[in-house]
């Protein structure tokens, strides 16, 4: 069983296999673009795809640090190392193989891989060859393949384009009527600066190690495209706890509010979050939540549908709710989202209550309802049923052979039982009507 399916531009944050399951996946097997291996605590290959063995020259029974140039085998040992640390987290990793140029490199993604009492039990991972970006892509299209910043410069450093991600991070501004250099939000190692001067893209790829004042260190890969240069920019994993380059709602106020906070725009595109919010969506998806991008909760498409229409119908100020079973973990859990809309224009606030306490409580209290009406109903079948038997009795005693005290005495009796029979009956009924 796994717990996230596998898509061919991503590697999921925390995989679950079986003993006996086909470990890498059908359209990955023969896949002429995509690498994947899997491989144990140590970091022996314990199976590949066909591409992956055929660029390797290598078997199952050999280690990574043999297969990879020896600049990269301290990376990749902090990379595995970082994983058992961190099993939910993801690692990206560009590898050079022992024997290959840069452009024979491959860009991975390498996630946890658990048995099914979540006991780490090695690491999966899925290579992109770095030679298919040495053709002028798309940068929506790098941004699908690689999780990666990229943004387009030109000769010198100055910024032409950047997608969301970067923008979100580096707090680029999305809109500037000055030129931007690259170096007013990457600050480049005085000997990495020298190499970027000197790099006449000959060499065509150029691999740099930076910092950034919004989210610490990055690793760059600078390629040539034509008359400008693209630059994927790696950013830590602490980097995935990420603000937007705008704040709707002052981050003091989004951490007042109680639960998980998401800031949307009309298109579900996340602007701003909470440290709830960022602790939810990883319990729910396994992986932080990325800005700049459409809100992802890992539920049906049905919920967003759902959201986007609340949102609709939300008008002024006012606001707008609905309840939701989260799917999370195994369970089902009851939510309501609550949507108000701010002063910024197509701009939501999307707050999350849990009422699975509530839930539960409501359950318990309906349980013990039932409990209860099983007490008062089951005297009602006891006592009528001998109730009935002394009116049968009652019927068949000849009150003419009785003398006149005895007689006295019968009298009473039928009518206190008939009125007991009634008292019983109304009692039913009064418990019926609960249902």
């Amino acid at each position: 069983m796994r717990k996230l399916n596998l898509s061919p531009f991503s590697t999921p944050v925390l995989v679950s296999f079986t003993d006996n399951e086909k470990r890498i996946p059908v359209f990955l097997e023969e896949s002429e673009h995509f690498l994947c291996v899997l491989l144990d605590i140590e970091g022996n290959v314990q199976d590949a795809n066909q591409l992956f063995f055929r660029q390797s020259k290598t078997k199952t029974t050999n280690s990574i640090f043999d297969l990879i140039a020896p600049g990269n085998q301290s990376e990749m040992e902090e990379l595995l190392e970082r994983l058992l640390l961190n099993p939910k987290s993801k690692a990206h990793f560009l590898m050079k193989w022992e024997k290959g140029s840069l452009s024979d490199s491959i860009w991975w993604e390498f996630s946890m891989v658990v048995n099914q009492e979540n006991d780490p039990v090695g690491f999966i991972g899925i290579g992109l060859p770095l030679r298919y970006l040495e053709e002028e892509l798309p940068l929506e299209h790098l941004l699908d393949i690689l999780d990666y910043g990229v943004i387009k410069i030109d000769s010198d450093l100055n910024i032409l384009e950047a997608d969301d991600l970067s923008k979100n991070i580096l707090q680029i501004p999305s809109s500037s009527k000055q030129v931007l250099s690259l170096q007013s939000f990457i600050c480049f190692l005085p000997e990495d600066l020298v190499k970027l001067n000197q790099w006449n893209g000959k060499d065509k790829f150029l691999q740099l190690e930076a910092s950034t004042p919004a989210c610490g260190e990055v690793r760059l890969t600078l390629f040539k495209q034509e008359k400008n240069i693209s630059v994927l920019v790696g950013f830590n994993s602490s980097a995935n706890i990420r603000k937007s380059s705008k704040t709707y709602v002052s981050q003091e106020a989004l951490e007042l509010i109680p639960g998980p906070v998401w800031v949307i725009n009309d298109k579900l595109v996340l602007l701003q979050s909470n440290a709830k919010a960022i602790q939810i969506t990883e319990d729910w998806v396994y992986r932080q939540p990325s800005f700049g991008v459409e809100l992802n909760l890992g539920q049906r498409l049905g919920f967003y549908e759902k959201i986007l229409n609340k949102i609709n119908d939300v008008k002024g100020r006012e606001e707008n709710f609905f309840e939701w079973k989260i799917n999370a973990a195994g369970s089902r859990e009851l939510w309501q989202f609550r949507i108000k809309r701010l002063s910024t224009p197509n701009v939501f606030l999307v707050q999350g209550i849990d009422l699975s306490h509530i839930q539960k409580r409501v359950e318990h209290i309906q349980l013990e309802n039932q409990q209860l009406k099983e007490l008062v109903v089951q005297p009602s079948y006891i006592l009528r049923s001998p109730l009935s038997s002394m009116l049968g009795l009652l019927d068949l005693i000849d009150s003419r052979k009785l003398d006149s005290e005895n007689k006295k005495y019968f009298s009473y009796l039928r009518p206190l039982a008939e009125e007991l029979d009634q008292v019983i009956r109304t009692n039913a009924k009064q418990v019926a009507a609960f249902d």
